[in-house]
């Protein structure tokens, strides 16, 4: 016949209770140590937005490199808070700066088989760049 060992148990208790407890603040995270939750682009040219999100501190950053023939060379990801952010795509001549774009559909792109593809299919077409800018030749 086993025992139940009450201390164990009561401290199992108190470790669920007190991780539901948790649930509701857990979901947020908050720009801690950030330079970049006052960031507002409206009314800046590209390159100065673009310097600006650069030098600011983010509490989440990333930046992919696509060898593809086809489609962008380089995308950028930058976020205060860890739900939206700001991002850039760059091509031979083109590059444009998306901001509120969630970081759920980051991580999809950056996991994605074909990132140009997801781009073109779920970025591209229902978000509009805030800023555009054309490379001269």
């Amino acid at each position: 016949m086993k025992y139940l060992k009450i201390p164990g148990l009561i401290a199992a208790l108190f470790a669920f209770e007190t991780a539901l407890a948790q649930d509701s603040v857990n979901f947020h995270v908050a720009p801690l140590n950030t330079s970049c939750d006052s960031i507002v682009i409206a009314d800046l040219d590209f390159e100065t937005a673009v310097s600006i999100i650069s030098e600011a501190s983010f509490r989440f950053q990333q930046n992919i490199k696509v060898s593809r023939r086809k489609g962008f060379k380089e995308a950028s990801y930058f976020s205060c808070d860890n739900e939206r952010g700001f991002m850039l795509i760059a091509y031979d001549d083109l590059s444009m700066l998306y901001e509120d774009i969630p970081k759920s559909l980051w991580d999809q792109l950056v996991q994605s088989g074909n990132p140009g593809a997801f781009y073109e299919n779920n970025i591209k077409e229902n978000f509009k760049a805030s800023l555009v800018r054309h490379k001269e030749s």
